[in-house]
């Protein structure tokens, strides 16, 4: 690559007196092109070098992460936990707030920063550390983040250690859904028995 240092034309003399200046410097070799000195430099010169290891891990950082509803709650948690000790920010009145200014709702320093810092969950699609998105994201209904960022369960500040368990709590929970088919199925089964029993 070429770069024309200035248009006037230079001898050899003054030429000598820059490149001497200028070789110090992060820049390339200085020659004379039609009279004009312009810097020359190859790719090497402006490209930084990593090893393989390096770049093997870079790699890994923001290859997409497809990962279940499980995978990334239990990522979390694990993001929380290292910051053991930590007091981390709640969010206030996530429970009042009319549902275009909760969503946008974030605060500095809260657990959903702490999720948004973790590049797996951002390399799975983890967009900001607003309330609304990390709903979306983890897969978390309002009343249940609730539950893990608000002023009103824990104060001011709450210890990191303290909102990792109660995110694991939530992986090993039975969804909705499970839960309505149980029921379901636990209704038939007791009206077969009722049933049964007075056929008897």
């Amino acid at each position: 690559m070429i770069i024309p240092v200035m248009q006037n034309r230079l001898n050899s003399s003054h030429l000598l007196k820059v490149s001497a200046y200028l070789h110090s410097g992060p820049f390339g070799n200085i020659v004379l092109k039609d009279g004009v000195p312009v810097v020359s430099y190859s790719v090497e010169d402006v490209m930084e070098h990593r090893t393989s290891a390096e770049l093997k891990g870079f790699g890994d950082v923001i290859r997409p992460q497809k990962l279940s509803k499980k995978e990334l709650l239990e990522r979390w948690a694990l993001a929380l936990e290292k910051r053991k000790g930590a007091r981390l920010c709640t969010l206030r009145e996530t429970e009042y707030k009319p549902v275009k200014e909760q969503l946008a709702l974030r605060q500095e320093n809260s657990p959903l920063t702490v999720a948004f810092e973790d590049p797996v969950l951002r390399s799975a699609g983890l967009v900001n550390d607003t309330f609304g998105e990390a709903a979306r994201f983890f897969g978390l209904s309002n009343s249940q983040l609730h539950k893990l960022v608000c002023y009103c369960h824990f104060g001011e500040t709450v210890a990191a250690e303290t909102v990792a368990a109660r995110v694991r709590y939530f992986c090993d929970a039975p969804s909705v859904a499970k839960l309505a088919c149980g029921y379901v199925i636990a209704s038939v089964v007791l009206t077969g028995i009722v049933w049964l029993s007075k056929a008897i």
